[in-house]
């Protein structure tokens, strides 16, 4: 997967909560934030785009997450009651444009953040005159089951992960009875599937039977990604990324978590 460096407006500098060092990173470290809205380039504070998925993990000094569209990442560093963050760099997957503007807000604020505040389940960052830029809730550690995964990469079965076709979504639903359903870029597909512990393993999939010209490159993709789940072997999610992979390691599918379906 090709990724890019993206500096954004400088470096943020936060203040951390009122408690010792060891608390205030402890408070921000080891959470799932979850975005629920920021502020725009024109100064305008919006709500996140629903079940977009968008959200932040502070650990050992680095910082990621993701916008909703692509995954973002870089080092924070803290000093006393000071934090600072950058440069950010993102994966390249072009998105339909509301994400696109989420992205590129979100993204920002967080980088125009010059303090912030936690209370309860609660993470507000404000810029350096008070206002505040960015607003996340608290969740939980994301599981296999009851999230809405998003195909991000694709093995096409001829050595190569590729990206997505821009304009379609390929979707995953694990539901905790041992079925998963979801969308293959144009058909809904359903099927079965098994875990034991690190390893799982796909039933036989069915799938609708409509055809799609458009986007180029739909029906192909489809095909793929199908025959990809048959050959997977293992899974990990890793904050807000599942990885399936085939038993000698390679990468069958990749997936963004697009929220929780609960």
């Amino acid at each position: 997967m090709k990724y890019r460096t993206m500096v954004l407006a400088g470096s943020a500098v936060l203040a951390l909560a009122s408690c010792s060092p060891e608390g205030k990173s402890a408070s921000l470290e080891g959470r799932l934030w979850i975005l629920q809205s920021y502020q725009t380039s024109a100064g305008e504070t919006v709500d996140a785009i629903r079940d977009s998925g968008a959200r932040a993990e502070f650990e050992n000094g680095e910082l990621s997450g993701t916008s909703g569209c692509n995954r973002f990442f870089g080092p924070y560093k803290v000093d006393g009651n000071s934090i600072s963050i950058g440069p950010l760099g993102t994966t390249l997957m072009a998105c339909p444009e509301p994400l696109m503007e989420q992205e590129f807000g979100f993204t920002s604020s967080l980088q125009s953040a010059a303090t912030y505040e936690i209370s309860g389940d609660t993470l507000t960052l404000s810029d350096a005159a008070g206002e505040v830029v960015v607003t996340f809730v608290e969740g939980a550690p994301l599981g296999l089951a009851n999230t809405r995964w998003i195909a991000n990469g694709v093995n096409n079965g001829r050595g190569g992960v590729q990206s997505v076709v821009v304009g379609n979504e390929i979707t995953a639903l694990f539901s905790e009875d041992g079925s998963i359903s979801g969308s293959a870029g144009c058909n809904n597909y359903s099927g079965t599937y098994e875990v034991d512990g690190e390893n799982i393993s796909f039933g036989p999939l069915v799938a609708n039977e409509r055809f799609c010209g458009e986007p180029e490159g739909t029906m192909e993709q489809e095909h793929e990604y199908l025959a990809a789940l048959q050959t997977v072997a293992t899974w990990n999610i890793d904050g807000d990324l599942l990885d399936l992979r085939t038993a000698e390691g390679s990468r069958a599918v990749s997936y963004n978590s697009g929220g929780s379906t609960e």
